[in-house]
């Protein structure tokens, strides 16, 4: 049952509800974040923290975020959610970038969020434990949004897959529970200048290991570090579709023997989350976290 692969989170924004209103009711910014929570978590979930070291790293610009809408709930269908979120992320992008062309566009997704988050540029779908997950395309890396996408980040992504260029921390080297095919990875490697996955090798999801909290405390951790990423990609102005592609550093790994997840020792509480449908709308939100 695919129960038995959830890391359960706890609920340390419980009570941070943030109310959404239309997307056109915020100012553009210089760069602009989408973030994408980890399963059960409100929004923002951890990445608030993640968040304000991204903005005062990047003082320079004016910086806001808005929050990938999706249902996230340990009584959602869980390859739904994905699916979900996918479509919603990707709509969001366009929608921003169509409205404010300018801005420079960071994506990070943890946990489930990270699996949304990859599934939005390698594309995805096919049957994850015992649920089956729509088949989508990833975002074109040579439309107006693609271009103006200068960072992505995922944290201990279930979909994490061994020794690919964009790949850092201990855990690297390991699959997490559902590697990617090639086709996927080939999606990515059109966008690893932008690129970036975390995790360590005592993680459950991303890397097989034991240690829950591992997969817990990744923004007390490293935010700063992911802030000074952020910040050099955008003083560059790097963007995937001005990169040269080099498709020779790609291993496909998929067909190592992965580690399910092991059940946390601690069971959270159901939060309050909000679902959403691909038309809904999000909102911007200043450095006020």
């Amino acid at each position: 049952m695919l129960a038995r692969f959830l890391i359960f989170l706890p609920l340390a924004w419980a009570g941070q509800s943030i109310a959404r209103s239309a997307r056109d009711e915020s100012p553009c910014t210089d760069t602009h974040i989408f973030l994408a929570r980890g399963l059960n978590e409100d929004y923002p979930g951890r990445q608030g923290i993640l968040v304000k070291a991204i903005c005062s790293a990047i003082s320079a610009n004016s910086c806001d975020y808005e929050d990938i809408l999706y249902h996230s709930t340990f009584d959602a269908n869980y390859c739904d959610s994905i699916f979900e979120g996918i479509g919603n992320g990707i709509s969001q992008l366009h929608a921003y970038n169509k409205r404010c062309p300018n801005a420079q566009l960071v994506v990070s997704g943890y946990s489930q969020g990270a699996y949304v988050v990859g599934d939005m540029f390698a594309g995805g779908g096919g049957t994850f434990g015992d649920c089956v997950q729509g088949s989508n395309e990833g975002l074109d890396v040579t439309s107006e949004a693609g271009k103006k996408v200068t960072g992505v980040i995922t944290w201990g992504s279930k979909r994490h897959t061994a020794s690919q260029p964009y790949n850092t921390f201990s855990g690297a080297g390991k699959n997490g529970t559902y590697p990617r095919p090639i086709v996927e990875l080939e999606a990515l490697e059109k966008w690893k200048s932008v690129l970036i996955d975390y995790c360590v090798i005592t993680d459950p999801n991303c890397a097989g290991g034991n240690v829950n909290e591992d997969h817990w405390n990744y923004f007390e951790l490293y935010s700063e570090e992911a802030a000074e990423w952020v910040k050099s990609q955008v003083e560059n102005n790097a963007t995937a579709a001005s990169s040269s592609l080099d498709s020779s550093s790609i291993t496909d790994t998929t067909t190592q023997t992965s580690t399910p997840l092991s059940t946390a020792s601690t069971t959270a509480a159901s939060g309050t989350s909000t679902s959403s449908s691909g038309s809904a709308a999000s909102t911007s939100h200043p450095l006020n976290l």
